[in-house]
């Protein structure tokens, strides 16, 4: 869970919502209240921040699958 704090508060909120949530795209960007292309790059880089912190291993939680 500390690496998860350590994420910006925005990318955090898009990688909570999609990969932990379950909601689409769509549906957290109407949550956020931000363009869709707006949370696709916040969880783009979200995802990238955890692989710099934890590896690939991170992969195996489910994080890095796409909808």
């Amino acid at each position: 869970h500390r690496v998860m704090q350590e994420l910006s508060e925005e990318h955090r909120s898009a990688l909570m919502l999609i990969c932990v949530e379950g909601l689409s795209y769509k549906e957290a960007a109407e949550v956020l209240q931000v363009p869709m292309g707006t949370v696709t790059s916040r969880l783009v880089r979200a995802r990238k921040s955890l692989i710099e912190k934890l590896g690939n291993g991170y992969l195996e939680f489910g994080l890095g699958a796409s909808r």
